[in-house]
């Protein structure tokens, strides 16, 4: 289910919007999606980040992370971001 959200943007972004919603091929509301939810996981990342700086992992919980639990080069981000 999808519902309609509307703001007010600058006439120089809305052009670069749409200028990069063309160049990808994509219409203005997939890229707006696509940037919203790529903000939304960067700051949910930086609220985890200052969590940690906090109170952080301890050496046993550290340890139940081996490097292999991290993705490779070509994880493919759209499993991250959403299609």
């Amino acid at each position: 289910m999808t519902i309609t959200l509307s703001f007010r943007a600058d006439r120089t972004l809305a052009e670069e919007l749409d200028a990069a919603a063309a160049e990808a091929g994509v219409a203005r509301s997939d890229l707006l999606n696509q940037a919203v939810r790529e903000l939304l996981y960067r700051r949910r990342c930086e609220r985890d980040a200052e969590r940690y700086a906090l109170q952080p992992l301890t050496t046993a919980e550290a340890a139940a992370w081996p490097n292999e639990a991290w993705p490779v080069d070509d994880t493919d981000w759209t499993e991250v971001f959403g299609a």
